[in-house]
């Protein structure tokens, strides 16, 4: 796959994976996750100030969503996403990915955050 790595750096185990969904206080958690000591913890507003690091979110969109005209069905292995991950110890916002996560990353923990939209 071609695309832009997250961040720059060795890659490194994954410790932590969160699947909630977006709005649901994913930043405050990358934040406690980096004051914990994981490293290069992975939150999508950094992906705002760098477009090209979007492409890898966006063929995970490609890959999974079966209704895209861009739809490939292609499965992403444990490869594709330290590639993708490299250096983070941990990752938040990442629910696009969560199937070829929790299937490559069995060792890591994973945190479920759910909200209740209607409080």
């Amino acid at each position: 796959m071609d695309f832009k790595q997250f961040a720059e750096g060795p890659t490194r185990p994954k410790q932590v994976i969160s699947l909630g969904f977006y709005r649901t206080g994913s930043h405050s958690l990358k934040a406690a996750l980096t004051i914990l000591g994981y490293r290069d913890v992975f939150h999508s507003s950094a992906m705002a100030k760098d477009v090209a690091k979007w492409v890898g979110m966006d063929k995970a969109a490609d890959d999974k969503i079966s209704y895209l005209p861009s739809y490939t069905g292609r499965t992403w292995s444990r490869d594709d996403l330290n590639r993708y991950f490299g250096p983070c110890e941990a990752l938040t916002d990442v629910t696009p990915l969560a199937e070829p996560l929790l299937r490559e990353f069995p060792e890591a923990c994973v945190i479920l955050v759910h909200s209740d939209f209607d409080s």
